[in-house]
Order: C-alpha cells, then sequence, then structure tokens
C-alpha cells in the first residue's frame, strides 16, 4: 500500500534505511530528522512510503531548491533518497515520485544533488539503484567522488608549495568574524552553501567548523570543518559514527573569491583546515560531493566513492 511519507513514523522511516540501505550508507536518526521529515525542502506530495502487512517496506523523498536560493535550475526536482525491500518497491516508488513530480510542474528530476543531501548521485557501488534509476531514463551527467584523507599522516603543504601572498590570515573562524564572512558568501556563494554556514553558525556553540582566509581584514575564503559533536551535521557528516572506527570529520564545501584564486591559496586553506581538525582530535576526513579529485589527492586523500549524477527530463 503506497501512502504519504509523512504519515509514517521516524523510527520506521529509519529503520527502512538502516536495513535495506547498504551498510557503508548507514545514516544516524537526526539525519533522517534533518534532511527529510524536518527539511524545508520536502515535497510532501511527491514524498511516499510503501507498507506490506503494516511494515514499511520503501520510501522515497523528494525535494525542491528553497525559493531564496539561487539555482540554476529551479524547475528542478529531486529524489533525496530511494529505499526499498526489493526492486519491484523501488519500482513502484520511483514512478510514483516521478508521476507526482511532473504532475506539480517541474520539468525535470535528479537524484540526490539537492539541498541537505544524503547522496551527490546514484553510488556506482550500489548497482540496484543505479540500475532502476537508469531502467527508467534517469542519463548521467556528471560522476562526482567523496574522498577520505588519513590525518595521522597530514603535516601540511611542503615549504616550496607555500604561497606567498601579502597580508593573509588563516585560522578558525571567531564569532566577531561572522559580518565578513557573511559578506564574503553573500557575494561570491550565495545559495545553499551560504544557507548551510548561516544555520551552522545560528545553532553550534562555537564557530570553529568554519576555517576563514582572511586578506588585509576581509574574508576572501571559507572551508566548513566538522566533528561528530557538531549540533548540525550536514554534507560529508550524514554518514553513521562508524563508517570509519577511528574519530573522523569533514570538511567542505570550501572556495575562495575569484580575486584571490591562482595564486596556491587554495591549497594553503585545505592545509592550514585539515591541520585544524587533527589538532582537534580528527583521525580521518571525509571531502564529499567533487570533482576535484587531483586537487585533494595532493594532499593525501584517495576516493572513498564514486556517484553517477542521474537526471530525467519531462517531455
Amino acid at each position: 500500500m503506497l501512502t504519504p511519507l509523512l504519515v509514517a513514523d521516524q523510527a520506521d522511516i529509519w529503520r527502512a534505511w538502516d536495513t535495506f540501505v547498504p551498510v557503508k550508507y548507514g545514516v544516524p536518526r537526526q539525519a533522517i530528522r534533518t534532511n527529510v521529515l524536518e527539511c524545508p525542502a520536502l515535497i510532501p506530495e511527491a514524498s511516499f512510503g510503501f507498507w506490506e502487512e503494516q511494515r514499511l517496506v520503501g520510501w522515497v523523498a523528494s525535494k525542491a531548491p528553497p525559493r531564496e536560493f539561487e539555482v540554476p535550475d529551479p524547475g528542478r526536482a529531486h529524489l533525496t533518497a530511494l529505499v526499498f525491500e526489493r526492486v519491484e518497491v523501488g519500482r513502484r516508488l520511483l514512478v510514483s515520485a516521478l508521476e507526482a513530480l511532473h504532475e506539480l510542474g517541474y520539468h525535470s528530476v535528479q537524484f540526490g544533488g539537492d539541498w541537505r543531501h544524503f547522496f551527490a548521485g546514484a553510488p556506482t557501488d550500489w548497482p540496484e539503484i543505479d540500475t532502476l534509476l537508469e531502467s527508467y531514463g534517469l542519463d548521467v551527467t556528471l560522476e562526482v567522488v567523496d574522498l577520505v584523507g588519513d590525518l595521522d599522516r597530514y603535516f601540511g603543504l611542503p615549504p616550496e608549495l607555500a604561497p606567498e601572498f601579502e597580508g593573509v590570515e588563516m585560522r578558525p573562524c571567531r564569532r566577531d568574524d561572522w559580518m565578513r564572512v557573511d559578506r564574503f558568501l553573500a557575494r561570491e556563494f550565495p545559495g545553499r552553501w551560504r544557507a548551510d554556514a548561516r544555520a551552522k553558525w545560528e545553532i553550534e556553540p562555537e564557530p570553529v567548523f568554519m576555517h576563514g582566509l582572511f586578506v588585509e581584514g576581509d574574508c576572501e575564503g571559507f572551508a566548513i570543518t566538522q566533528k561528530r559533536n557538531c549540533k548540525l551535521q550536514i554534507a560529508g557528516m550524514v554518514w553513521a559514527p562508524e563508517l570509519f572506527e577511528v574519530p573522523w570529520g569533514a570538511l567542505g564545501p570550501i572556495g575562495l573569491s575569484k580575486e584571490v584564486r591562482g595564486h596556491g591559496l587554495g591549497d594553503a586553506l585545505l592545509s592550514s583546515a585539515l591541520l585544524a581538525l587533527k589538532r582537534g582530535g580528527v583521525r580521518r576526513c571525509l571531502i564529499d560531493w567533487t570533482t576535484l579529485g587531483e586537487f585533494y589527492k595532493r594532499h593525501g586523500f584517495e576516493i572513498f566513492t564514486t556517484y553517477r549524477q542521474r537526471v530525467i527530463r519531462f517531455p
């Protein structure tokens, strides 16, 4: 029986995920609440649960970018998750979500890559879902990766790679930095990056989650860094804490203003942020959803997961 997803209990929704999704992609209950049930981007009319004998055997959740986000394609919806016990259940949920989104006026649908996402796309090491999406016309538009690095063996940039740039300071942000950081984000990265930074700034006890790059006092770069004890876990921190069996954290998004790119400051900011995580007790670090694999490999990172971003366009 197909029902609206929000009819289901949070415990049932999480239990279905925990039972039917590969162990590598386990998530804490908090992530189900933050990224699905209480997410302002959720489209309830296109999010469904599937029941057999009073047991939830699958669910699908659809999202759209919030209106205030500057996105390249506001007519595109996203499937944030598709969970199923058997392929026939997955088919029913997928078709129902696609039909509902079409009727709501969306012209295309992408799996993953949504605001407060779990997946950057269809994981290539979860062939059941990748094959199912392909069979219903969701074509590959891009491949992206998650990477992981061992911070126990990370000691920063070699001296010969350190940039020479006057007036640069890289450090964890303080409370009194926020106005400068927000001006930078509004100018360079409006939309989801700014929204996530603002949300974390409001809820975390101290803004140690953000590393800033300041040039002559102005913010010209940032990197969000997270540990397991952060209150709002986003991006790479949505996965279950047992993922690496050691204290681990996440880095990203990370970005520089256009004015300071091309001087090696991206490497320097990444190195400074990673060393700060290491000093905070993080032993492994996950960087999610990027096409810049070679950039991160220079800092000892290796590919952890590859995703195929799949999209269907309605006629």
